[in-house]
């Protein structure tokens, strides 16, 4: 990085690998380059809380943190809702990395997929991040529709906000056009009854579905 990074995802632990991350964070952020880190506080609650957070600050690095959960709204189911599951790092708004990687020791050997992006869409994905950005540190709304498609590609992303439901509408756009093969991969599958009949429906007419999932999930 050169002059700056980005930096949101759901889980960001204070163990071996979330050091090693923040360390560089903090290299970088004495260095003059901008570093900004956008946390969750549902899945980084234990690094919200650590002194690692206050070293971050003390060298520069903006940390913005979504839906603080109280502690006396801790049993209140809506606290859990809206959450932030983006994972994203952005390197001088041209390099991005998104998919389903958090950072944190115990999550080592676990397979997620993470892709690499560059030049216009890894600006697509500055524009997700800015979004949600501008909400939390100065209340700002700004334009949060997906960019449109470049050469047939585009980036769409959702956001833990009300009627922001663009990645599952694109998602059904794309299966309501599928003529050969529809190959998904998610680490939790909790498919709507019409996501159901849809996917059905494709493989009766002889598209090629295949559904990819863990075969024992973290999460009860």
């Amino acid at each position: 990085a050169e002059h700056s990074i980005d930096f949101e995802t759901y889980i960001l632990l204070a163990d071996a690998i979330g050091e090693r991350f923040c360390n560089i964070f903090i290299q970088k952020a004495r260095a003059g380059i901008r570093v900004r880190m956008l946390l969750d506080m549902a899945g980084s609650s234990a690094f919200s809380g650590s002194q690692m957070v206050t070293d971050l600050q003390d060298a520069g690095v903006q940390i913005a943190l979504h839906r603080p959960i109280r502690y006396w709204k801790v049993w209140n189911a809506v606290s859990y809702f809206f959450r932030d599951h983006r994972k994203l790092l952005i390197i001088d708004q041209r390099i991005a990395h998104i998919g389903g990687v958090n950072i944190g020791e115990h999550m080592r050997s676990w397979r997620d997929a993470h892709i690499r992006l560059e030049d216009i869409i890894a600006e697509h994905a500055t524009r997700a991040f800015e979004m949600l950005w501008y909400r939390l540190k100065i209340f700002r709304r700004k334009n949060s529709k997906p960019a449109p498609p470049i050469d047939g590609f585009q980036l769409v992303t959702n956001a833990p906000l009300f009627h922001r439901h663009w990645a599952i509408r694109a998602l059904n756009r794309q299966l309501r056009a599928a003529r050969a093969s529809v190959w998904l991969t998610t680490p939790y599958f909790v498919p709507t009854p019409l996501l159901l009949r849809r996917l059905n429906s494709l493989a009766s007419r002889g598209v090629d579905v295949r559904l990819l999932i863990p075969a024992t999930s973290d999460i009860k």
